[in-house]
């Protein structure tokens, strides 16, 4: 159960730096989950498995986009809908720094208007929105991978690299590779013979 009985369901707030790891989901089954690793937001494997692993590096701007408007949300009335039974576009389940539960917000999109109906560990629904904006600021709660993907050109996550050949120009012989193999990282030089590195280095380059 994630309401707490000092929280406010009127408080839509979350810090940012009190937060380990956020989920969001919609009712047609798309879910994604994201987790604070040391100073970095990562997208983690999806919901299921034994041990969830971070799969790619999230976009720290649309990381900044989800706190500021989570922070800057501000009730505008009372809602009719009902959390418990209503439908709603995204469902953020919300975790401490110790992965346990810290917050439920339910959000839907009100179509034509920068208003959302929001409601907070199943409390009462409010007509709520962002002052100043002019959009429904909805779309900072997509339930996809795809989304929160950081699209920066060096930014690459280890688990979507499967090898990497780097070549000399001016002296050949100085080119290796890094292939992935049976779950980890080889290194061969431009003879294709292997040379024998630390994992831990191979994994710093």
């Amino acid at each position: 159960m994630l309401a707490q009985a000092c929280s406010s369901d009127a408080d839509f707030a979350v810090s940012q730096q009190d937060c380990g790891g956020f989920s969001i989901s919609s009712p047609d089954g798309a879910q994604v989950s994201l987790q604070l690793c040391d100073t970095a937001w990562w997208i983690m494997q999806s919901a299921g498995e034994s041990a969830p692993k971070p799969i790619h590096i999230a976009d720290s701007h649309k990381i900044s986009a989800f706190f500021n408007v989570l922070r800057d949300i501000q009730v505008m009335g009372l809602s009719i809908k009902d959390a418990a039974k209503d439908r709603f576009d995204c469902r953020i389940e919300l975790r401490g720094a110790s992965g346990r539960a810290q917050k439920e917000i339910r959000l839907q999109g009100v179509p034509g208007s920068p208003q959302m109906v929001g409601s907070v560990n199943g409390g009462q629904c409010y007509i709520v929105g962002v002052p100043g904006l002019r959009q429904s600021p909805i779309e900072d709660f997509s339930p996809t991978v795809e989304y929160w993907k950081d699209r920066s050109l060096l930014t690459i996550a280890e688990a979507g690299i499967s090898a990497i050949a780097v070549r000399n120009i001016q002296d050949p012989a100085q080119g290796f590779s890094i292939k992935a193999e049976e779950g980890k990282y080889s290194v061969y030089g431009s003879d294709s013979q292997f040379i024998d590195i630390p994992q831990q280095n191979i994994l710093q380059y």
